[in-house]
């Protein structure tokens, strides 16, 4: 048996597998998700979301990352500011496009599973724009200040982040100032 024929009978076994463990844990999980589907329907909590989901995306125009990005003023928030943006687009599942600044941030998330999670939209901005946010900080900013708008959020969250260079740089240097 040649290498070629190996690496095909190998993938086919792989792709075979996966399709095994697929079928699997679609019926090791349907009583799971059976019983999410009737908690939804009896609660209604399926028609909010698709309500909430509709007026954010289908009854307003998209809008695009200029328009968004108008509605900061210091030029050093906006890569921060769109961070934030495509972190609360993934944590909810809502087209990126879709998230304006006046978005409150209670409605957002309220379209996450278990409602809004600071940490994880801080977490997933910090990865997206490549920025170390004091979170400490920036907790602290959020009991003394309003952010219950995106605008208000993005901004605060803008404040407290810094690039990873400009963060390895400052350690570098607080690690040298403590070795002397």
């Amino acid at each position: 048996m040649n290498g070629e024929s190996l690496e095909s009978t190998l993938q086919l076994e792989v792709s075979g597998l996966e399709q095994r463990l697929n079928r699997f844990l679609r019926i090791a999980f349907l009583p799971f998700l059976l019983l999410v589907h009737v908690v939804e329907k009896l609660s209604g909590q399926r028609e909010r979301r698709e309500e909430q989901v509709h007026n954010l995306v289908d009854s307003r125009p998209a809008m695009l990352p200029d328009g968004f990005l108008s509605h900061f003023s210091n030029s050093d928030d906006l890569r921060v500011a769109l961070a934030v943006r495509h972190a609360f687009a993934q944590a909810t599942g809502l087209p990126v496009n879709s998230i304006y600044p006046s978005n409150s941030i209670r409605d957002l998330g309220r379209l996450q599973f278990d409602g809004l999670d600071v940490l994880d939209i801080i977490f997933r901005t910090e990865k997206i724009a490549n920025v170390h946010i004091d979170k400490a900080q920036l907790m602290e900013s959020f009991e003394s200040n309003s952010w219950d708008k995106l605008l208000q959020f993005a901004t605060l969250v803008a404040q407290h982040s810094m690039s990873i260079h400009d963060s390895m740089s400052q350690n570098s240097l607080l690690f040298m100032k403590q070795a002397t």
